[in-house]
């Protein structure tokens, strides 16, 4: 997605997985760390890029500092009304009997809350990326090839050529673009 808002608009992106963010903001407050004293360098682009897209949404362990430093990232970017793509493994309710967190116990009410006005959530299903990868390497070890169709990886035997590029990228879970509602240029992924 990024890729393609660079190449079809030029828009300035930024590709952000959430945990690796906390790593090193957190490490910006050893002393003894290169980025010793750089949180708000750290943050900067983060909240001033045009378009910003947080991976793996709620997967950090929370505590008041994790919700305190998103809190921040979201309302600046809210804010601003930065455009924003997210991607998450937590829903907001699942199906009866599942007993999962769901993303607004991960991420907090009222940063939920600004997800809820700033975003329209497109829920996407679909085989994990990794386990797919992984089969499609066991099967080229036996003499299969990959093929590429319409963005589904599937194995074939000779003959046939890729056709599309294979833009599938995430955990079982795809990622879209949208604008959000009320004029706020925004957009949330979720995945199930």
């Amino acid at each position: 997605v990024l890729h393609a808002l660079v190449d079809r608009y030029g828009a300035r992106c930024r590709f952000e997985d959430f945990s690796d963010l906390l790593s090193r903001i957190r490490a910006s407050y050893d002393p003894r760390s290169e980025d010793s004293g750089q949180e708000r360098d750290i943050l900067a682009p983060v909240c001033e890029a045009e378009v910003l897209l947080l991976d793996d949404l709620g997967a950090a362990r929370s505590s008041d500092w994790v919700l305190d430093t998103l809190y921040l990232i979201i309302n600046t970017r809210y804010t601003k009304r930065r455009m924003t793509l997210a991607t998450t493994n937590f829903l907001d309710a699942y199906p009866k009997g599942e007993s999962r967190a769901t993303l607004e116990e991960r991420i907090g009410g009222r940063i939920r809350s600004r997800l809820y006005e700033m975003c329209m959530v497109v829920e996407m299903q679909g085989e994990d990326y990794r386990r797919r990868k992984a089969r499609c390497r066991r099967a080229r070890g036996r003499g299969a090839r990959n093929d590429v169709l319409g963005g589904v990886r599937r194995i074939t035997g000779k003959g046939s050529a890729p056709t599309t590029p294979d833009i599938s990228a995430t955990s079982g879970r795809g990622i879209a673009f949208f604008t959000g509602s009320g004029g706020m240029n925004c957009s949330f992924v979720r995945g199930s």
